[in-house]
């Protein structure tokens, strides 16, 4: 199959003499992660508080904002809570961000014994970029559908939010069977919420749809740290996959068991989930991790760190393993993938380290690019097998685009 020049280009080696970028590149970065990342962590993934959060159609920083000054006038304890533990738990997050993030590249030699590939950084950071530019240009074709149709384009271009509101507007009317003691509904819809995580990450996993073009790209980094770790959420058709069930188990397992929406415990518990989140795919940082007792043990609970990382191991034992998050990786432990983390950090990547092709598009399109040629070069007959079968499922007739014949390698 012919591909087009842009496709077919690679990045070349990268000499030393440019290394110098990477501090002020990673400067930069860590501050962006810190600024947006984790303020957007915090206030715009508003599954976990339950109906009443979202009913008046707002959502983000002004609606973070105008819940808290309800909580102030009816619930001053929560009020308190926040100005006291929430703000300063917030700004300590931010600076941990951003200095874990820059050390991730500064600390990387000290932990591996060898500088991190120029080459390497440079595809895979860009490789990250098209893919946050390929949702967004999905996002705009939704709302330029949506236009067309007769609605707004902001409708579309909103969806993942829209979703969002639906399913707090349909929760309020859940009753409330029993009013446990807080925070144990927020912990109950958490674990609720886990198991549709796990349940959905399974199936991106081991079926080759989802795997192929959605969620391999994710685990290509051989060197995991975060701006060569793409960032789940740009495989927009699963995260829309994701937003209703998590909306609507989260929602009514807190509507049942409490009436108040659990806003304060709700940020502080993401706070510490994102904090203990970065070190997730981290490599510069897995011997800290796994031998400070305090940071282990935090990590167990909320499922990240060194639990999540083996998760990126490029063995085959480890092909589905750690797929679950919160309770101590619970769902992992009672459908039998849990794997504690070695001491020693397992390599990363696809599964036994394939050689890539160094052309970060190549890399974005080539699930696309693969399904496509299966179709067009196999019987009618195939096609279910195709699209369907399990991820280790190979047709007769197959081309991986994003990995490289050894015998085609470049010296």
């Amino acid at each position: 199959m012919r591909l087009p020049r842009l496709l077919t280009a690679e990045i070349p080696e990268i000499s030393e003499r440019w290394r110098w970028l990477m501090l002020p590149i990673m400067l930069l970065f860590a501050i962006g992660y810190a600024l947006t990342v984790t303020v957007d962590a915090v206030f715009h993934h508003n599954i976990m508080v339950g109906p009443g959060f979202v009913d008046d159609g707002n959502s983000g920083y002004a609606l973070a904002l105008q819940a808290l000054a309800h909580i102030e006038q009816q619930y001053p304890l929560q009020s308190q809570l926040f100005f006291w533990i929430f703000l300063p738990l917030l700004a300590f997050v931010m600076v941990q961000n951003a200095i874990v993030t820059f050390r991730s590249y500064t600390h990387f030699e000290r932990a591996t014994g060898k500088p991190y590939s120029l080459r390497e950084f440079a595809l895979m950071f860009a490789l990250n970029g098209i893919q946050v530019l390929i949702l967004l240009v999905m996002l705009f074709v939704i709302g330029w559908l949506y236009q067309l149709s007769g609605g707004q384009f902001s409708d579309g271009w909103q969806l993942v939010y829209r979703i969002t509101v639906w399913c707090q507007s349909a929760l309020k009317h859940i009753p409330t069977l029993i009013t446990l003691p807080r925070p144990l509904p927020l912990l109950l819809s958490l674990l609720l919420a886990d198991l549709a995580f796990y349940g959905l990450h399974r199936i991106s996993h081991s079926y080759r749809l989802p795997w192929l073009l959605l969620h391999r790209s994710h685990h290509m980094t051989e060197h995991l740290m975060m701006p060569t770790t793409q960032p789940v959420f740009v495989a927009a058709p699963l995260f829309l996959l994701v937003a209703v069930p998590l909306q609507l188990l989260v929602g009514l397992s807190t509507q049942l068991f409490n009436p108040e929406p659990m806003i304060v415990e709700a940020l502080i518990l993401r706070l510490f989930n994102h904090s203990l989140g970065i070190y997730s795919h981290c490599e510069a940082y897995y011997a800290q991790m796994q031998h400070n007792r305090w940071l282990r043990r935090l990590s167990a609970f909320f499922g990240i760190g060194n639990y999540h990382y083996i998760h990126h191991s490029a063995k085959r034992e480890h092909s589905l393993i750690n797929l679950g998050n919160f309770g101590w990786m619970l769902w992992d432990r009672v459908f039998g993938t849990f794997v504690e983390p070695p001491d020693v950090p397992p390599p990363t990547g696809l599964t036994n380290n394939p050689p890539l092709y160094p052309n970060p598009l190549r890399l974005a399109l080539a699930g696309v690019l693969q399904i496509g040629y299966e179709l067009a070069h196999n019987p009618l007959k195939l096609w279910p097998r195709i699209l369907f079968a399990d991820s280790w499922y190979t047709p007769p007739v197959s081309q991986d685009f994003a990995i490289r014949p050894i015998n085609n390698q470049k010296k």
